[in-house]
């Protein structure tokens, strides 16, 4: 699901597109009336009337008698890779995380693309986040975001242990914003801070998984989110090539340290006022 931004003419457009992609096909006063009991749309039927035809001129959605849906091409521009990512982890080969202990507290690790990293991040999260007792929490500190890209379909509602997460954001580029109200409204706790000068951390319990990216990554990741402004306009496939496939080299390093988890926990609670 692509997340729901707040009113104006782009996050009208980022509502529809957001309808349509699990709804579908709706008139055009159906789904207005959806995205404004769903979504608390303060805006009339012709603001949203005027977005469809500017998406329709656009072929991100089609008419086709008097109801309206998804085309085919921005389907498969921005979803095709769906496929691709399915298939890349559905990996049966196990993943080796490896144990820390007091003699062997960190260790470290490298990755040639952030589609592995991304999926030996989902093998550390396994592994890490169900030996959490029930009312210990996770933190994420990061520059930009972009799980919602890669997981598409990815189910974000589990909202009982998604108060668990908190996130603290460093950009402020309308995909993060984007994404940022897209957590909130499903009860993550997200704040927009810079702490991620260096790299991305993320905190289990007495373990802390910090990532540094190469510089020039780190810059073509910027460019990315800098130049795109809405949902509708970004081609997922090609940024996935461009960003998420790149060779390159991803520092990863695990830390068992207790001292230094609470420190950072600490840390990141201040921003949400605990």
């Amino acid at each position: 699901m692509l997340p729901f931004v707040e009113q104006g003419r782009q996050n009208i457009k980022t509502g529809i597109i957001t309808t349509l992609s699990y709804q579908y096909p709706m008139s055009a006063k159906g789904l207005y009336f959806l995205l404004k009991k769903r979504y608390r749309l303060g805006v009339g039927y012709h603001a949203v009337y005027k977005a469809m035809q500017e998406l329709v001129e656009k072929e991100v959605i089609e008419k086709e008698k008097m109801t309206y849906q998804l085309t085919d091409e921005w389907i498969n521009r921005n979803f095709s890779f769906a496929q691709q990512v399915k298939k890349h982890y559905a990996d049966k080969q196990a993943i080796a995380v490896p144990i820390l202990s007091k003699d062997k507290p960190t260790c470290e690790l490298r990755f040639k693309n952030i589609l592995e990293l991304d999926k030996y991040s989902m093998a550390l999260h396994n592994k890490f986040y169900p030996k959490l007792g029930d009312e210990e929490i996770v933190c994420m500190i990061y520059q930009h975001q972009w799980w919602h890209l890669l997981h598409p379909m990815k189910e974000y509602e589990a909202q009982k242990t998604n108060k668990r997460f908190y996130f603290v954001c460093g950009g402020k580029t309308p995909l993060d914003k984007q994404a940022n109200i897209f957590k909130k409204r499903n009860k993550f706790n997200v704040v927009t801070a810079d702490m991620a000068r260096m790299g991305d951390t993320t905190i289990y319990g007495d373990v802390v998984i910090s990532i540094y990216y190469e510089p020039t990554l780190r810059a073509i990741i910027e460019k990315w989110f800098q130049k795109t402004k809405t949902v509708e306009e970004l081609d997922v496939p090609k940024m996935v090539s461009e960003v998420f496939k790149k060779d390159t080299e991803i520092l990863v390093i695990l830390n068992k340290n207790k001292a230094l988890a609470n420190q950072l926990r600490a840390n990141v609670l201040t921003l949400f006022g605990k």
